[in-house]
């Protein structure tokens, strides 16, 4: 009986000093889980993970459940019993589904979105990518709230107001603040496949931050940056949109051609719409045609021949034949960033590549972005980076508008043409009386005829601008909670 009771007490010691240990790792990063949860169920013993993820509890005296939490992962439940060897080495999966931590950024400090204060709008990189564009302002069209676009697809920081109008007189853009630094260039530079998250700014409190040039609000973009500790990541990205041709008629605001030659009849023979100016001021196509039967400069038959020929015409279908194509937009962008414990980089290069519907209008671009960042030692921070942008510009084209003379007296007639059957391009009404540009020629001056399809041609409107911004911080943080930060732009 003594043999048995020491025994006994032997094997419930062992029992009562044994440990149940293990390691908890993050299947994203390989990095220990710092403070998670282990629970043992039946037991009741909880411990919390150190800094390297480890965990001990005293072992089960028998089965039971090992339960493992952390904030955005999916939680785990182990069988485990008293034979099972220690230690355990236990990787949680990462929980797609779990809502994000959002910050908002005013363009100088960062908080929580419910910490907060004022009226503001977050939209995030999953959000902003909802929508394809060249412009930043063109993937917020449409997705957020309080702003207002005064030019549909505007793609100027002009063209947009966020809650209404704030100035009658005075300047009515609103303040871009671009990585704490307000930006006074082309917000059309800026590659949106960069932009991480933007903050949108409308009402009295942006005032405490940036002043009187808050009061049509802050737009407050945050570039993408690399993380410490983050495995390599590299994104390719390519659009094509193709847009057809604008639809000339859908606007029912005009007039057929038999109408509107009635009408410039009516105003020709009635007297007194139409006289002749030593400005040439011009008149329509049409009455020049009347005043040349009634001058004799043309027979009657010629006359009918040319007038059936008007009436039967539609501008229109000119424009949309040899003004316009269907629009194609490529934009390509490549990604990469990563880090390691000391270091953090981000490099991105896109191009974008825009031919328009009008023909003879395209533009292209080119971004380079490199971020770097060191942290040299635990309470030092050193970040550096570079935006390179160039741009190419052509604005040759005409569109239908282009073509209407720029008095009040003539407006764009429905039945011009701007080519023969023999493919010759015809010239139009623009600035003087079409009888008076005809005669210039022959008195030995050059040929001013407006030949809309000429001007296509022979013009060569193009503009070229780069633009480099260089960037440096320094960060300090000292007795935990504070930090010092300078930067320089």
């Amino acid at each position: 009986m003594k043999y048995y009771l020491i025994a006994a007490l032997v094997i419930w010691g062992g029992t009562a000093f044994a440990q149940l240990s293990g390691r908890i790792t993050s299947s994203q990063t390989n990095k220990p889980l710092v403070d998670a949860t282990v629970r043992l169920l039946g037991g009741g013993r909880t411990a919390l993970t150190n800094a390297k993820g480890m965990f001990s509890l005293p072992a089960p005296m028998g089965k039971d459940t090992l339960l493992i939490r952390y904030v955005g992962y999916i939680t785990q439940y182990i069988p485990v019993d008293v034979s099972m060897h220690s230690p355990l080495d236990i990787i949680l999966v990462l929980n797609e589904n779990t809502l994000e931590e959002v910050e908002v950024n005013t363009g100088f400090y960062q908080v929580p979105r419910e910490r907060a204060t004022g009226s503001f709008t977050h939209i995030d990189n999953r959000e902003l990518n909802r929508m394809v564009g060249g412009s930043i302002l063109q993937r917020l069209e449409g997705i957020a709230s309080g702003v207002q676009f005064t030019n549909a697809n505007g793609t100027s920081a002009s063209d947009i107001r966020i809650r209404g109008l704030a100035t009658l007189q005075s300047d009515e853009t609103p303040l871009i603040v671009i990585d704490n630094f307000p930006y006074e260039g082309d917000i059309n530079t800026i590659n949106p496949n960069d932009v991480e998250s933007i903050t949108i700014l409308k009402d009295a409190s942006a005032a405490s931050i940036w002043g009187a040039r808050a009061g049509n609000g802050v737009i407050v973009i945050t570039t993408k940056r690399g993380r410490y500790g983050q495995k390599p990541e590299i994104s390719i990205n390519s659009n094509v949109i193709i847009g057809k041709k604008p639809d000339l008629f859908y606007s029912q605001n005009r007039l057929p051609s038999e109408i509107i030659m009635d009408i410039e009849r009516d105003k020709y023979e009635r007297g007194g719409f139409y006289l002749e100016s030593p400005q040439q001021t011009p008149f329509p196509q049409y009455v020049e045609l009347l005043i040349a039967r009634d001058s004799g400069w043309i027979s009657e038959t010629d006359f009918l021949m040319k007038e059936a020929d008007l009436r039967h015409s539609e501008v229109r279908d000119d424009a949309l034949k040899y003004l316009y194509q269907t629009s194609l937009y490529e934009q390509h962008s490549l990604n990469a960033r990563g880090g390691s414990e000391g270091h953090t980089y981000y490099f991105s290069a896109g191009y974008d590549k825009n031919r328009d519907h009008v023909i003879g209008n395209r533009d292209d671009r080119l971004n380079v972005n490199l971020q770097n960042t060191f942290r040299p030692l635990k309470s030092l921070e050193m970040t550096a980076g570079v935006w390179y942008t160039l741009q190419h510009r052509e604005d040759n084209g005409l569109s239908l508008g282009d073509l209407a003379s720029g008095t009040s007296q003539v407006g764009l007639s429905p039945y011009i043409r701007l080519k023969d059957e023999a493919g010759n391009s015809l010239p139009i009404v623009k600035d003087y009386r079409l009888r008076y540009v005809e005669r210039l020629p022959d008195e030995y001056m050059i040929d001013w005829q407006y030949r809309p399809l000429d001007e296509v041609a022979l013009a060569n409107n193009r503009s070229h601008s780069s633009e480099i911004r260089l960037n440096g911080a320094l960060r300090y943080s000292f007795l935990r909670h504070f930090n010092v930060t300078t930067t320089y732009q």
